[in-house]
């Protein structure tokens, strides 16, 4: 059941993304090659353990979706700033609202129909928290993921 209600709320977004005139961050994600239906294994159903996003432009601007699965909760969360970063053309700084409504601060990278979190900062229990830095997770080290591209956003 989640996993139609999620299905439906993608195609809802595509579908209203198709129709949309560009906003200044739509079209800067547009052009940074960030919108999309992204998976680690697009082989594979999505789940926890096949995490994966999709970033579409919407009537407003954008919106994040994560997606683990049909056992968790599709919450869209209204991407607030996405700008250019560093010196790689590919590479954009993202601030989203969280579902607290905390700003979460994300460092892209996006190559080749592929994207990777190399920074994400935001809060946890009320206090500033840094969950990626420098393409590693900090909770343990390891090195994030590359998503690929599954679809259009």
């Amino acid at each position: 059941m989640k996993a139609a209600i999620a299905s439906a709320l993608v195609a809802l977004l595509a579908c209203s993304a198709a129709h949309a005139k560009d906003s200044p961050l739509a079209k800067t994600a547009r052009e940074g090659d960030l919108l999309g239906i992204w998976r680690r294994d697009c082989a594979k159903p999505t789940s926890r353990e096949n995490w994966g996003m999709v970033y579409t432009a919407t009537v407003g601007g954008v919106q994040m979706i994560d997606d683990g699965g049909a056992d968790t909760n599709f919450r869209p969360s209204e991407v607030t700033s996405i700008k250019r970063a560093g010196a790689g053309a590919g590479r954009l700084a993202v601030v989203r609202i969280d579902e607290d409504g905390k700003p979460m601060h994300v460092l892209i990278e996006t190559h080749g129909g592929r994207l990777r979190v190399l920074q994400s900062s935001g809060f946890e229990d009320g206090k500033p928290a840094t969950y990626i830095k420098d393409g590693r997770f900090t909770e343990d080290g390891r090195e994030t993921p590359w998503f690929n591209r599954r679809g259009p956003g």
